[in-house]
């Protein structure tokens, strides 16, 4: 890596930062994600799937380049020597020139582990999921993860700030589509308060990690005291529908139809309407006058 001084202010000693300090440990790791995420999108999938595939052969994790011919035959020669050639320049890839077979790296494995996770909550909550995840694995093998935990809180906390802000704007919609959300996370919540519940009664985990447990128990309560509340606004908005005579129809349906209409629509069905100006009829004379009267005369 080029000289890091380059970033910081004069007199500032990089090693001085513990995180970059955590960063500057685990590099040989990151650099697989740097040789894995480098260049363009194309790229980048098509690295992804060969070094997936070459790392789905559990019972034979060894290749000989005729395997590798044979396995990638839908791909360009050229494109997939070069995808190789990459994958070996990285250190993801290994040669032994002994038995002239082909292996993952440790650094693979370890990029191959954490992308399987996260591919396999694509379609869900993936961030939730995911730190649920790591969350219970670390406690399950007792090396819980402090930042882990972190990101977990926040993200508890910005959901219940996304709710709350839904059910403050009085919109129907809003608050439909929150409750919809909610309901979609909820298991995480679930799973997320069996691994905080084993968390608190582990009586080896230091103080911070244990504040961290508890603040999260404290953001789910708050989750679940949501449930009722959604339920409760929105029997209050459908109270306050208006009935349009006979139709059978609500201002909600014609709120929900008009928001699903182009522009183009839009403005043909307004026609002529805003041709003319809005008329302030509230702004009367006698009232401008009281008001005038009092800025010029009552102030002083």
């Amino acid at each position: 890596m080029d000289s890091l001084s380059e970033f910081f202010r004069p007199g500032m000693a990089p090693d001085s930062l513990p995180a970059l300090s955590r960063l500057s440990a685990a590099w040989p790791y990151l650099a697989v994600f740097v040789t894995l995420f480098r260049g363009g999108d194309e790229e980048v999938l098509m690295r992804l799937l060969v070094l997936r595939e070459l790392g789905s052969r559990a019972d034979s994790p060894y290749w000989t380049p005729q395997d590798i011919a044979q396995r990638f035959a839908y791909l360009n020669d050229t494109k997939l020597g070069t995808i190789l050639g990459r994958l070996r320049e990285g250190e993801l890839l290994v040669y032994d020139s002994d038995s002239g077979h082909y292996a993952l790296s440790e650094g693979a494995r370890v990029a191959l582990a954490a992308l399987a996770t996260l591919i396999d909550f694509a379609g869900d909550d993936v961030e939730l999921g995911y730190l649920t995840s790591q969350v219970a694995a670390g406690q399950s093998v007792g090396q819980v993860s402090d930042e882990a935990m972190q990101h977990l809180l926040a993200r508890l906390n910005e959901l219940h700030a996304e709710f709350a802000d839904a059910l403050e704007s009085q919109s129907e919609f809003r608050i439909r589509a929150a409750q919809h959300r909610l309901e979609s996370v909820w298991r995480w919540v679930g799973k997320s308060t069996e691994v905080i519940r084993n968390l608190t009664r582990d009586d080896t985990l230091t103080l911070t990690t244990l504040n961290q447990a508890q603040a999260i128990a404290l953001a789910q309560s708050r989750m679940l005291a949501l449930a009722g509340t959604f339920e409760r606004r929105l029997a209050q908005l459908a109270a306050q529908r208006v009935h349009l005579g006979s139709s059978g129809l609500t201002s909600t349906d014609i709120a929900d139809w008009l928001r699903h209409q182009g522009g183009a629509t839009l403005a043909a069905l307004l026609g002529n309407a805003l041709s003319y100006g809005v008329e302030p009829a509230f702004l009367t004379t006698p009232e401008l006058g009281d008001v005038a009267e009092f800025e010029l005369l009552g102030r002083e």
